[in-house]
């Protein structure tokens, strides 16, 4: 039985590479009905264990005292997820995020949220269809709090190539719900680090100030802030200055926000 679920999946992986090595205009919203009918036609030929469903770790849960945002990457997603998406979400839909932050299979997934949550099985089904199998940006509206969510929240566990985040339901228990405020309570969505304000342009109407020597920041404070950026959850990192490649150790600035899981959404400069 193990190795003929190996087997099936490495047939599945096969096909679902197949699917994407076609032109996005040929693939429709059946893309996700697709795969997945491919799951189920493999479990009634071979009577193999379902596959296990799981949160896309491309985007991040992001507990802000009263409310959640969903944040999504600025690095290129496996096929759908939306580059820089920020959203609030009513924290019922983040607890039932956090219960898929590990690999499940559905039946498991379905039975941890209705025991978490008291929450009726076909209720649960369906929540769990709408992020698995939505094929575009939607709506919902829960104790008049409206939540928007990307595509692809939910995800088969191999097409996440994403480095997984084991997250606490209780973070995401909240006594009242704020969806209103638009500042964030606890920390911010992005970062930006001015790396330097040199520059050999001088542009007439930039806002460096070339003449004030400033000393840049160390590798190993840029090492500690980021990994405090990212223990906050903060969802993406921009590159300032003056001109970021006039900077001598240029090079490993890069290094370490990809150490961090960061890719960053702008670096500055004038040069070709």
């Amino acid at each position: 039985m193990k190795n003929n679920t190996i087997l099936a999946n490495e047939v599945i992986k096969s096909l679902i590479l197949y699917y994407d090595y076609i032109p996005r205009a040929r693939l429709s919203s059946l893309s996700f009905f697709s795969r997945f009918l491919l799951h189920f036609i493999l479990f009634f030929l071979f009577g193999l264990v379902m596959p296990e469903i799981s949160f896309n770790h491309f985007y991040s849960l992001k507990h802000d005292e009263r409310r959640t945002f969903i944040v999504g990457g600025y690095h290129k997603g496996l096929q759908d997820e939306i580059l820089g998406w920020v959203s609030k979400i009513h924290p019922i839909y983040a607890m039932i995020l956090c219960l898929a932050s590990q690999p499940l299979e559905r039946d498991a997934l379905i039975d941890r949220i209705c025991y978490f949550l008291d929450m009726p099985i076909q209720l649960a089904n369906s929540i769990i269809d709408m992020f698995l199998l939505s094929s575009e940006p939607f709506t919902t509206i829960l104790d008049g709090h409206v939540s928007a969510f990307p595509t692809r929240l939910l995800v088969l566990e191999f097409e996440n190539h994403c480095t997984p985040v084991d997250y606490s339901v209780k973070d995401f228990s909240y006594k009242f719900v704020d969806a209103k405020t638009e500042r964030c309570l606890k920390s911010p969505l992005g970062l930006v680090y001015m790396v330097n304000n040199t520059c050999c342009t001088r542009c007439c109407y930039c806002y460096a100030d070339c003449d004030t020597k400033c000393k840049n920041m160390s590798l190993q404070t840029i090492d500690r802030i980021l990994s405090d950026a990212r223990n906050l959850k903060i969802g993406n990192v921009a590159l300032s200055g003056g001109d970021f490649f006039t900077r001598n150790d240029w090079v490993d600035v890069p290094a370490i926000l990809n150490l961090h899981g960061y890719t960053p959404r702008l670096i500055s400069t004038k040069k070709p």
